[in-house]
């Protein structure tokens, strides 16, 4: 019987992937496979995130923008800032009744395998080849610095990022090289990436620019691409509109912490990977160290470029020297030997060791092709390649200490839920949380008592002494929205603003009304047509890809 569902082609094209990434993503994740508490530099954060867009949703809020309980209560505007569309995911588990620990361990399986599938249809559209695509998927998921990612910095959102990075380059490799047909695979690796973490879409960006830099000539040459490329660009513009839209929105709208929280050029320098830590095989993850590297293999497998055989007849030969080019590229960037002293505008990157995202990929490509190409025989390189890949991937995984400070669950998740304050309001004075007239600056100051509940804060108002100008306890985003019930039941809509002396909200009215005041989170018209145009790009997107199969 596994004799012919080997020689099945059906069976080996369609359904032999998912069973392979299966048992390859329970085989990466096997730390997590057990009941016990883990550990990661940005895990409490992830998962506060998990939980409270869960508690949003339970509250009847959709899409979240604030998570209204966090931030001493005054509301959080994270989902504003870093995107969380797939924590859907994990929240399903949650609704399952699982815990938030036990949901972000499936979701890093779940990831994983998707990481694997998607790296390996994506490496198919480049080589033709499965056995290729195989090992780069292999190496890809295996990799040093995603096991970092997962079991050292619990960065879900770089985690996230990977899944989608390869289909940038097999969208990029089609157009340039290949049929000419899968634009949208840039488009939507692009809104995957997007939806994941905003500083992942701008290193990607700037490996897609260098790309169609590099091929400028071959793209000069033929219309089509030229037409292709453009397409891609305005799909994948819109098609990232539901977040992209309302970040930019607040973004001109108020001053967070992350505008003046950046790293300077000498902790790049310091952040920047050593050159003996980039041949480093552990995982190591203490209070003054953590791994910066990306392992033996991937140094090693594309350097046997030079060997591949017939590279004449093979049309990726071209795009996978300039892989191999770029992949060990930015291995030096990621490096202290890259100046960065002198790279201030790069400051937003936080890390250099980030771009070793971009070295994991295009080595892990390159490598791929070059390693079981470097020989007549095949299916030898194959074999030796995955179990090479096998081989180093226990010993990541060996030294991998999903606890290493042995701190129980409660005192893991009573830490900071805010990571470090960003996307907080840079006044915010979190003291100065009581609902008064702005006006009223006296020692004695009126305090008006306000509930929350559900995130709505209410509260009655029968002051004439003032103008209608009353301090709200809530941290400001553009979004909020008021309105007073007067006694005869009509509403009236209040203006919302920012108050600058304490970053909390400020209503206002014209008119001195006496009722009771409510004041809650509300999608914004730009929100709203964010939304709009990435479902539409999607649909229009899907129905042309099903339209083209037809023809």
């Amino acid at each position: 019987m596994f004799k012919k569902l080997r020689q099945n082609e059906k069976f080996k094209e369609k359904f032999l992937p998912f069973i392979v990434f299966l048992f390859a993503a329970i085989f990466a994740t096997l730390p997590y496979l057990d009941s016990g508490t883990i550990f990661g530099h940005d895990l409490v954060y992830h998962l506060n995130r998990i939980q409270s867009s869960f508690d949003e949703i339970e509250m009847g809020r959709f899409p979240v923008f604030v998570h209204s309980e966090l931030l001493d209560g005054l509301g959080y505007g994270n989902p504003l800032y870093y995107p969380d569309l797939f924590l859907m995911i994990p929240m399903i588990f949650l609704k399952m009744g699982l815990g938030v620990l036990t949901s972000y361990k499936l979701f890093i399986l779940i990831i994983t395998f998707a990481t694997g599938l998607i790296m390996y249809y994506s490496a198919k559209v480049i080589f033709k080849d499965r056995k290729v695509s195989y090992l780069a998927s292999f190496l890809y998921i295996f990799s040093m610095y995603r096991f970092i990612d997962v079991y050292a910095r619990a960065a879900l959102g770089e985690i996230l990022g990977l899944t989608f990075l390869p289909l940038v380059i097999a969208g990029v490799y089609d157009v340039i090289y290949g049929d000419n047909k899968r634009w949208y695979l840039i488009a939507f690796g692009l809104f995957g990436i997007m939806n994941s973490h905003i500083l992942s879409t701008l290193i990607i960006l700037i490996l897609l620019i260098i790309l169609i830099v590099i091929n400028i000539n071959v793209i000069f040459k033929d219309k089509k691409k030229i037409l292709n490329i453009f397409i891609a660009g305005i799909v994948s513009i819109m098609i990232v509109s539901s977040f992209v839209l309302p970040y930019l929105e607040q973004r001109f709208s108020s001053t967070v912490l992350i505008d003046v929280h950046k790293n300077s050029a000498e902790s790049l320098e310091a952040n920047a990977c050593g050159v003996q830590e980039m041949f480093d095989n552990t995982i190591e993850n203490t209070d003054t160290y953590t791994s910066k590297g990306i392992g033996i293999l991937l140094l090693a497998f594309p350097i046997l470029i030079i060997l591949v055989k017939d590279k004449d007849k093979r049309i990726e030969h071209r795009f996978m020297v300039q892989v191999t080019f770029l992949g060990y590229f930015f291995v030096f960037v990621s490096t202290n030997l890259f100046p960065w002293e002198k790279a201030e505008i790069l400051q937003i990157i936080q890390f250099p060791f980030r771009f070793n995202m971009l070295s994991t990929l295009l080595l892990s490509l390159g490598g791929a092709y070059a390693f079981i190409n470097s020989s007549i025989n095949k299916d030898d390189l194959f074999n030796v390649g995955i179990v090479l890949t096998c081989i180093f991937a226990a010993k990541y995984l060996n030294t991998v200490k999903i606890n290493p400070h042995l701190i129980t669950y409660e005192i893991l998740m009573s830490g900071p839920k805010i990571a470090n304050g960003e996307y907080k309001p840079i006044e915010l004075n979190v003291e100065d949380n009581h609902v008064y007239n702005t006006n009223d600056g006296g020692k004695n100051r009126k305090i008006i008592p306000h509930k929350k509940e559900n995130g709505i804060v209410t509260f009655k108002y029968e002051d004439n002494d003032y103008d209608f100008d009353l301090n709200v306890p809530l941290a400001y985003y553009k979004g909020y929205y008021s309105y007073i019930e007067t006694e005869d039941g009509i509403k009236h809509e209040l203006k919302v603003d920012k108050n600058t002396t304490n970053g909390m909200v400020v209503i206002s009215s014209d008119e001195n009304y006496n009722g009771t005041v409510y004041v809650y989170y509300k999608m914004t018209p730009i929100q709203k047509t964010g939304h709009i145009i990435t479902i539409l790009t999607i649909v229009g997107t899907m129905l042309y890809i099903i339209n083209k199969k037809e023809d």
